[in-house]
């Protein structure tokens, strides 16, 4: 478990910062596409569950927060350098 979600989100972390630096529209793509659908999956399963303690509920809004950060940002690139 912890190599499975521990180790792979590292590794998707630095593959994305690595992306960014070059490819900053297609890091924060990852990171926006990445973040909404661990909310999504998460906001289901607090549903179908039916309970959630409050660290689920924390998790969930940082989620929607760096989800909402990196669509924010792809907007104010594009704003900035055309829509490329």
């Amino acid at each position: 478990m912890r190599s499975t979600y521990g180790g792979m989100s590292i590794a998707v972390g630095i593959l994305l910062f690595l992306v960014s630096r070059t490819h900053l529209k297609l890091g924060l793509s990852g990171v926006l596409i990445m973040m909404a659908s661990m909310a999504i999956t998460r906001t289901c399963g607090i549903f179908i569950d039916g309970s959630a303690n409050n660290l689920m509920f924390i998790y969930l809004a940082l989620e929607v927060s760096v989800a909402s950060a990196a669509g924010v940002l792809m907007l104010r690139q594009n704003m900035v350098h055309g829509l490329n």
